[in-house]
């Protein structure tokens, strides 16, 4: 198993009893998460793991699932896993909730097509690395991410061993190089260890970029966060200033909207305070979620219909203000307001 090219985190979500030791589970099912526009987050199964682990480790294993395992019934299967019909690779015991699945990383030589599992492929010779505890299950590899390796170097994650000679004519053969699978940038974290600062209005924050859009992509926006103070984290905290995202209803942000903790930022909040040079105060139309404190915070500073008592506001986003308002649910007149408003400010300069 030398030359194995790629780490692939994916969620432990059921597991075998052992055929030497019945009572004793040592083989478990994993999956990835299905790209899906749903609340609830959707899990396809995807690979069994069943070695590379030491006798300490499936321990550490076993203690962490067997609280929350319960023997699987293919007829009342969790409605937030799914198994290749009909039911061909089935567990012996199931997770009962995907939030209490770990994230484990695994190693393998390919991705093949299978029909034994829900995503039509798995893995080839797959080995437990470890339980990522700095992860949760939104943060398991995806689909869309599964096939984008797969389509590369044809699903191959390892360099093929080759011999040095070829058997006819003793003539060396070339080494074949095989280009390393990446993940999409849309993904990948940017290395700001050597990013120049150029300002400081977000010093002492600390930001989780979750998503870039089609214009900024998500390493992009974590050095524009680095070069005016910003620190970065990938897994939000009680540190975690906000989360700035791009994608609204990904499953990530419904997760952080879930769990109510975290502010959600757009985008435009990040440009707007780079536009300004100044870490401009959230307000309604900047955000995607926010909590408590924020929501209490906002009763005081805008008025019902986002309206900031003293940021000023552009054009547009007075525009955006006025679209908001259902003037059928107005408790006064407008016209009648409208007229008594031109009498009172705007006659003496006709």
């Amino acid at each position: 198993m030398e030359g194995l090219q790629d780490d692939l985190d994916v969620l432990l979500v059921g597991a075998y009893f052992g055929k030497r030791n019945p009572g004793q589970v040592s083989t478990f099912m994993c999956a990835i998460l299905n790209n899906s526009a749903d609340l609830e987050p959707k899990f396809l199964s995807f690979c069994k793991i069943g070695s590379g682990y030491s006798f300490e480790q499936l321990a550490e294993i076993r203690n962490r699932i067997l609280p929350f395992a319960k023997p699987f019934n293919p007829s009342n299967c969790p409605t937030w896993f799914s198994l290749a019909p009909p039911s061909r690779e089935k567990p012996d015991l199931i997770i009962s909730n995907y939030n209490d699945c770990p994230v484990i990383t695994v190693k393998a030589t390919q991705i093949v097509e299978s029909t034994q599992y829900a995503c039509g492929y798995t893995l080839r010779f797959p080995r437990f690395v470890g339980i990522r505890e700095d992860k949760k299950y939104v943060d398991c590899m995806t689909l869309s991410e599964m096939n984008h390796l797969r389509q590369l170097a044809e699903g191959r994650l390892a360099l093929k061993s080759l011999q040095d000679y070829s058997s006819l004519g003793g003539m060396k053969r070339k080494r074949k190089t095989v280009k390393k699978p990446t993940v999409s940038s849309l993904y990948v974290s940017a290395d700001v260890k050597d990013v120049k600062q150029v300002g400081s209005f977000f010093s002492n924050k600390e930001f989780c970029v979750s998503h870039g859009d089609e214009k900024t992509e998500k390493n992009q926006l974590e050095i524009l966060i680095a070069k005016f103070g910003g620190s970065l984290t990938q897994n939000p905290s009680s540190n975690t200033f906000c989360i700035i995202s791009g994608k609204p209803n990904g499953l990530k942000e419904k997760s952080f909207i879930v769990d109510g903790r975290f502010n959600i930022a757009r985008i435009d909040w990040v440009f707007k305070c780079i536009e300004e040079k100044r870490l401009i105060p959230f307000k309604p139309s900047f955000m995607i979620f926010a909590n408590k404190e924020t929501l209490q915070s906002f009763r005081n500073l805008v008025d019902c219909y986002g309206d900031s008592y003293t940021e000023p506001v552009t054009v547009e986003e007075f525009k955006e203000l006025i679209s908001k308002i259902d003037i059928s649910k107005l408790s006064y007149n407008v016209e009648e307001t409208v007229k008594e408003f031109k009498n009172r400010y705007l006659n003496k300069f006709e």
